[in-house]
């Protein structure tokens, strides 16, 4: 499944049609992937990984929250933009990851959008896997 994300021209405040961003198709067989170590995650934090699958760059977001890791797409549902401000540095308080972008607010447990532009949507998740302490991608 590849996930849409469409760019927007904010001087002009409309959709640049000729702008989509695709997320690309990953052929099974490269999977699993390392991600990080568990310890690398906090309690409460997000993480940014990027890895290059089958000659693409891909950019995830890697979060703990009650222990459990959540890993998920680094696109913002609203407007295809990365979360980060800077590769991998994102705004977090009270494990609400904010879109440095356009200000959405996205649960770190669940992906969901709780406030902005995008409210009600999700976040994109991967598929993932612990193995000995280890974050394992097994899917987009």
């Amino acid at each position: 499944m590849a996930i849409l994300a469409r760019s927007y021209n904010l001087a002009f405040h409309h959709e640049v049609d000729d702008a989509v961003t695709q997320v690309p198709e990953v052929a099974d067989s490269v999977f699993p992937v390392h991600l990080c170590a568990v310890e690398d995650v906090a309690e409460g934090a997000a993480i940014g990984i990027e890895k290059e699958l089958s000659g693409e760059q891909h950019a995830f977001i890697v979060t703990c929250a009650d222990g459990q890791i959540h890993a998920y797409h680094n696109v913002c549902p609203h407007a295809g933009r990365r979360l980060d401000w800077a590769p991998g540095r994102f705004l977090l308080k009270d494990r609400v990851l904010v879109c440095a972008a356009h200000g959405a607010s996205f649960r770190i447990e669940s992906g969901l959008c709780t406030g902005g532009p995008c409210q009600g949507d999700h976040l994109a998740r991967v598929g993932i896997e612990i193995e000995n302490d280890e974050v394992l991608l097994t899917g987009l």
